[in-house]
């Protein structure tokens, strides 16, 4: 049967071998993210075979909330997040004070047993991580 998959909070992970992905990714798999926060790794993932079997081809791709916005700005005040951040080779951008404190790294879920869960699943497999270097926050 064909359907159109909407990914809301996930992404694409397809496994090597399917067709419809781009040449370049075909013989090993798709790859997709697994953000977490402005001051945590991310890391790279290649979609697995249980992501077509279990989940659509799909991954969750963040770090998922676990406060909301305004509660975020509210807990984090008095707080300089910009110095937190301040370390080196690290830079931040944004617009309004407020507008940092919603992306606190306490507002979102912790992003190790995620990582797990999608790798237990086999929707996708780490392979690279990232540690960011530059925030940028509008």
């Amino acid at each position: 049967m064909r359907c159109l998959v909407h990914r809301k909070g996930a992404t694409r992970a397809f496994p090597a071998g399917i067709p419809t992905c781009p040449r370049r990714t075909r013989a090993s798999g798709s790859r997709c993210w697994c953000r977490a926060t402005w001051d945590r790794y991310s890391y790279v993932l290649v979609g697995r075979p249980g992501a077509m079997a279990h989940a659509f081809g799909s991954s969750c791709h963040g770090a998922g909330r676990q406060m909301s916005r305004t509660q975020a700005v509210r807990e984090t005040r008095g707080r300089d997040l910009v110095e937190e951040l301040a370390r080196p080779a690290s830079r931040v951008r944004y617009q309004g004070r407020d507008t940092l404190r919603e992306e606190t790294s306490e507002a979102y879920k912790g992003r190790r047993p995620r990582r797990r869960v999608v790798e237990g699943a086999d929707l996708a497999r780490s392979v690279a991580r990232l540690k960011p270097f530059l925030v940028i926050k509008g």
